[in-house]
């Protein structure tokens, strides 16, 4: 109440302070927050040390949000030596129990090979019960996946679309953007498809990106309102059907992309 000011003024020191002392008697909840508090600088002085201890203590009495957090403190670093091993340890203890931004994160060590052998089979399984469990970034990187045919998985144009507009939704930036390229890709037609009415008869392609195509000039012009504002993204493609030389990808995503997200969270 006193960290949002719901019903009282905000006041970050009283909010810590009474984390602390629900901390000091073992509750779980205190420990974590009283750990994000000195993550971010909240009410106390920011120390990443501090904020790991009272991570670890959370994380101990099996507290999902103790052990997501721990966890990503392993993975970057932050407050405690870099440890692969251990965060992906710590994001499979919250992941079998259900956390969605643990399965996420642990789907990222598979990905990346960061902690544990690279997998793409375990990769994709645990960004699948992530996105089940709500995670934008899971979703997000299932569509990337789908689209590229990445991660072992088809070029599958539907479930890309489907992937990355539940992320897009909920307001993912990176989603909306593959979904503009998505939109107008050459990808979504059979070869020799005209990208506005869908004739077979071609007889131009767009200077600009040099995907789309069209039978008649009539449909060009009629088409390039809606062409113009993605023509460089299209140029600038990399999905599966864009690319000669058909190679797997799995250097598109990144590792932070792979992961979901690094942020401490409440």
């Amino acid at each position: 109440m006193h960290e949002y000011g719901e019903g009282v003024d905000q006041n970050l020191e009283l909010a810590a302070s009474w984390y602390r002392k629900a901390a000091k008697q073992g509750n779980p909840r205190g420990e974590f927050n009283l750990g994000v508090m000195y993550h971010h600088g909240k009410g106390v002085e920011q120390n990443l040390e501090v904020a790991v201890s009272w991570y670890s203590k959370s994380a101990a009495q099996g507290y999902l949000l103790g052990q997501c957090n721990l966890a990503k403190c392993y993975l970057h670093g932050d407050g405690v030596e870099k440890d692969l091993a251990a965060a992906a340890t710590w994001f499979r203890e919250a992941a079998d129990a259900g956390h969605a931004d643990a399965q996420a994160n642990l789907a990222g060590c598979y990905a990346q090979g960061e902690g544990v052998l690279q997998n793409d089979a375990l990769a994709v399984k645990w960004w699948a019960k992530a996105a089940k469990g709500g995670n934008v970034v899971s979703r997000h990187n299932l569509g990337q996946s789908y689209m590229h045919a990445m991660y072992g998985l088809p070029k599958d144009v539907k479930l890309a679309k489907a992937f990355l507009t539940s992320a897009a939704r909920q307001g993912y930036a990176d989603a909306i953007a593959a979904l503009k390229v998505l939109g107008r890709c050459a990808m979504e037609l059979e070869p020799g498809q005209c990208v506005s009415c869908g004739a077979s008869d071609i007889t131009r392609t767009c200077l600009g990106c040099r995907k789309v195509r069209y039978c008649t000039l009539a449909c060009q012009t009629r088409d390039w309102a809606s062409h113009k504002p993605v023509c460089g993204g299209l140029k600038a493609c990399q999905c599966f059907s864009c690319t000669s030389d058909r190679r797997s990808g799995k250097g598109s995503t990144s590792s932070a992309a792979a992961h979901g997200g690094k942020s401490a969270a409440k």
